[in-house]
């Protein structure tokens, strides 16, 4: 990448973030771990307001991901499924903490999404 590209998108990743802090439930999306600004924006782009969903699955729906169950993250070694099947059962758990969240007004929390890590499995 050459510096004219990498200051463009040092800039344009700048006014995302400029943005998103227009924006009250940007900060508890941010909050979850290895969710960064580009992601958060995606993620608020493409389905509007959160709070018009009423569970994750919903969600879902609306990126075209039609999800029958969940999986623990060890669906590709233990229960020998297909990598992109995995991605999608994640994807689903994503999509629950992320409706959660936002419903109830906090920031991400390890400790108390680990009911649902574990709920999934």
């Amino acid at each position: 990448m050459n510096s004219f590209s990498s200051t463009y998108i040092d800039r344009i990743e700048k006014n995302i973030q400029e943005l998103l802090s227009e924006i009250p439930i940007a900060d508890q999306l941010r909050s979850i771990k290895g969710l960064g600004s580009i992601c958060t924006a995606a993620i608020l782009s493409g389905a509007g307001d959160l709070k018009q969903y009423a569970h994750g699955r919903q969600l879902l729906r609306k990126a075209g991901l039609n999800l029958a169950e969940s999986m623990s993250e060890n669906n590709v070694q233990v229960k020998h499924m297909k990598k992109q099947q995995s991605i999608f059962k994640l994807l689903g758990k994503l999509a629950r903490i992320i409706i959660s969240i936002v419903h109830k007004g906090e920031t991400f929390s390890h400790e108390i999404a680990a009911p649902v890590f574990m709920q999934a499995a």
